[in-house]
């Protein structure tokens, strides 16, 4: 056991998550549609949209969570983490027209899913403004996003 780990019951521990990301999801999106002035520093949000169904007949719903970063004098930036094998060719971020900062819409089917930001093809960055997950992968740590909400995950 190990003495400097802390101990959360599991539903404490959904609820402060979903309450964190909505937090997080809410501040993130007055920031981007404010374009909020630049302080040097990587910030991003995942931003979750309605659900939407994957082709005719698809029993399968993906939901479009919209990532958002922030890279002060990056070249390029890229998304990964358990929905794309965390390969970090899979999902290039677009720079939007506020020069420091990098956007993708990403589908993803409901559930909890780990991700983190690639700068430049070697820098790893966790979301600052969403929780980690609870242990490191490869020395570092990534963060979690909650996608769907009401019936239990």
């Amino acid at each position: 056991m190990d003495p400097d780990a802390i101990r959360v019951r599991p539903l404490l521990a959904v609820t402060s998550l979903i309450a964190v990301l909505g937090i997080g999801a809410g501040g993130g999106a007055w920031w981007a549609a404010s374009r909020g002035a630049s302080t040097g520093s990587p910030r991003s949000t995942a931003v979750i949209a309605g659900p939407t169904a994957r082709g005719a007949g698809a029993l399968a719903v993906s939901t479009a969570v919209t990532f958002v970063f922030r890279a002060p004098g990056a070249s390029r930036v890229s998304l990964v983490g358990d929905f794309n094998g965390w390969d970090p060719e899979a999902t290039p971020l677009k720079r939007a027209t506020l020069g420091d900062t990098w956007i993708a819409q990403v589908p993803l089917e409901r559930g909890l899913h780990a991700y983190a930001f690639v700068i430049d093809g070697s820098d790893w960055a966790a979301d600052p403004s969403a929780p980690l997950a609870p242990e490191a992968s490869f020395g570092r740590r990534n963060s979690l996003v909650v996608v769907g909400e009401g019936d239990p995950l």
